[in-house]
């Protein structure tokens, strides 16, 4: 088989893979802490929101429906941004998740 016939994969990225690429080093590298997680755990996404809005990156319809999905679960936010993380990182805010989840539970029941 020659080079000229082999078909390169091609991979299609989502608005989410383009907002995760662009904003997830900041929030990894950023003065991240506690209450960064748990902003986004309470459904704050309005700082992220404008931010992917304010870029000029991605059209109004992107950012609508990122603001839409971001309020109804908020945990894509928190994956998306946590996407090009590393191991170590990843797990440790995804403890800091797991804890806010157990003081939600906690609080409701």
């Amino acid at each position: 088989m020659s080079a000229t016939n082999v078909t390169p994969m091609a991979t299609t990225l989502t608005p989410e893979d383009y907002i995760s690429a662009v904003f997830g080093l900041d929030f990894v590298a950023g003065p991240l802490g506690f209450e960064s997680v748990a902003r986004i755990h309470r459904g704050e996404v309005d700082e992220w929101v404008d931010s992917v809005a304010q870029s000029g990156l991605f059209s109004n319809r992107v950012v609508v429906d990122a603001e839409r999905a971001w309020e109804a679960n908020p945990r894509l936010l928190f994956v998306a941004l946590l996407a090009d993380a590393d191991e170590l990182t990843s797990k440790r805010f995804g403890m800091v998740w797991d804890s806010l989840d157990l003081v939600d539970v906690v609080a409701y029941a």
